[in-house]
């Protein structure tokens, strides 16, 4: 905010009532203007809601009416996706021996990635067995 040198802005925040306020606006340059007290006009609000002539006024009024009340229906991904899909499909079918391949190798990488788990757990329960061996031997010895 900048300084207004007619305004006191210590003295008048402790003098606001309700509804005022000190404000201060960007100009077209974007920097802010001289802070001004200001009354803020309330809201219009009430409890209940529209009635359909007064709904239809809203919308009438709007900036965006006429933009939002036709239904554009565009293609979606999953649609997408689902016709590259299809157009894949036949091609796939012409060719089995791509397929087989592939399920080969699948299994491949399976039964690697199950025995490189199964050699990790037997180095960490050997190097476990290990250090239990070396901890009670020099465990026996230090005691003596």
């Amino acid at each position: 905010m900048r300084q207004n040198p007619d305004l006191d802005a210590r003295q008048v925040i402790t003098e606001l009532r309700t509804g005022e306020a000190m404000v201060s606006f960007l100009d077209r340059k974007g920097t802010p203007a001289i802070t001004e007290r200001a009354l803020m006009y309330p809201l219009r609000s009430r409890l209940t809601p529209l009635t359909g002539p007064e709904r239809d006024a809203v919308i009438r009024s709007s900036p965006f009416a006429g933009i939002y009340e036709t239904m554009v229906d565009r293609t979606s991904a999953y649609e997408l996706l689902a016709e590259r899909a299809e157009k894949a499909a036949p091609a796939e079918k012409e060719k089995p021996e791509a397929r087989a391949k592939t399920t080969t190798t699948s299994r491949k990488k399976s039964t690697t990635v199950l025995s490189s788990m199964a050699g990790s757990a037997a180095r960490a329960a050997g190097s476990q067995i290990g250090r239990e061996i070396i901890r009670g031997i020099l465990g026996s010895l230090a005691k003596k």
